[in-house]
């Protein structure tokens, strides 16, 4: 079934991201994300870590341009989504922020190595 704007049954729906918490899409920031239209499968990587690892890194280059990437981050930090790239943070990320552990950098290594000293 095709996708369509709320406000205009004829105009397709920008992406594949659904409006949510019934706002509607016009007025939701997500409309206006850069991920709209990208295919959302580097947003949720899977395969080895080489192949996640260059995925995420596609992920948040397009976060980097986003005009609604501070949005997005802070909705991310405030519901906790369990897998995927928001806001430019993977899921690791999140949790390190909300911890008060985060240092800006994805050193995924670093912080179990530090955990298990």
């Amino acid at each position: 079934m095709k996708s369509v704007s709320p406000l205009n049954p004829d105009e397709p729906r920008r992406g594949r991201i659904p409006a949510g918490g019934g706002e509607s899409w016009h007025a939701d920031w997500r409309a206006e994300a850069a991920c709209v239209g990208e295919n959302l499968d580097i947003f949720f990587p899977l395969g080895d870590q080489a192949t996640h690892h260059a995925l995420s890194n596609q992920a948040k280059q397009v976060c980097a341009r986003c005009p609604v990437m501070t949005t997005c981050r802070a909705w991310a930090l405030r519901t906790s989504p369990e897998f995927g790239i928001f806001g430019g943070l993977t899921a690791h990320e999140r949790r390190l922020v909300r911890e008060g552990r985060w240092n800006g950098q994805d050193d995924r290594r670093a912080t179990r190595d530090d955990t298990a000293a």
